[in-house]
């Protein structure tokens, strides 16, 4: 596996799948949903941006290891694959 990238703002360390999966996300997404959710969207990655991925080195996440998670490589449904349909999740 590649090594985290750096968030060149904060110095954080950022997931290297992070940003690759961001920009499938926004290329599959800009004709699947309402201009609002695509531009909220693009205001919650600009705000990761800026704060970079949490750490025990921040308060809130001092006790909270997210390393497997950073570890993790995480995989997308190949191109041209439908997501499985959504359950109703209404009775829980």
């Amino acid at each position: 596996m590649t090594p985290s990238a750096r968030n060149t703002t904060t110095n954080q360390i950022s997931p290297p799948w992070v940003e690759h999966h961001y920009g499938v996300l926004q290329k599959q997404s800009k004709t699947k949903e309402p201009d609002f959710l695509h531009s909220l969207r693009q205001q919650a990655y600009e705000h990761y941006q800026t704060l970079g991925f949490p750490t025990t080195r921040l308060e809130a996440w001092r006790e909270t290891s997210l390393d497997l998670i950073v570890k993790t490589p995480f995989r997308g449904l190949p191109d041209g694959q439908e997501p499985p349909p959504q359950l109703d999740l209404s009775p829980f």
